[in-house]
């Protein structure tokens, strides 16, 4: 299991499309995507937000028990990180944080048509992760993917294939 948490535009989606071509199997969940089913969604609404998380992290468990291996959430996890692991207890989990320079999140947060667009807030959660996330600002998409995996695995690509099938 992957949580894959970040400001709104720091690319996780991004990040997470992009291991979903370079994995062999297992599945994606973007709280986003759950959030979105709920007609004229209010993308401050902390109920909502939680009550998605909460479909995610269910949604994971049953996909786990299916045999999808690995499991990857996607969304901030903005205050709600305890209350996913708890849901989570049990099974084994890595998280992942993206940070992006304040400028540049701006940005990607002007540029967008739909969903999450509160600059203040995103800059909030950015500024909230940057001690412990990977500075995602300036990789290529491939880049990104080899420091993630970098980070679950404690191994590069390369070391990777070189592991018994």
């Amino acid at each position: 299991m992957l949580l894959i948490r970040g400001a709104p535009g720091s690319g996780k989606s991004t990040l997470a499309a992009a291991l979903r071509e370079s994995l062999y199997s297992g599945a994606t969940i973007e709280v986003d995507q759950l959030r979105g089913l709920v007609i004229r969604c209010d993308w401050g609404d902390r109920r909502t937000h939680a009550a998605a998380v909460g479909m995610a992290c269910s949604g994971a468990r049953e996909l786990v028990r299916a045999g999808a291996r690995p499991v990857v959430i996607v969304d901030t996890f903005a205050g709600l990180l305890p209350t996913a692991t708890a849901k989570l207890a049990g099974l084994r989990w890595s998280a992942l944080s993206l940070w992006i320079e304040p400028a540049e999140l701006g940005r990607r947060l002007e540029a967008r048509t739909r969903g999450y667009k509160d600059i203040a807030g995103a800059l909030e959660v950015n500024a909230s992760l940057r001690r412990v996330a990977i500075d995602a600002t300036g990789l290529e998409i491939g880049e990104l993917v080899e420091v993630a995996l970098t980070r679950v695995h404690g191994m590069t690509t390369a070391q990777r294939r070189l592991l018994p099938a």
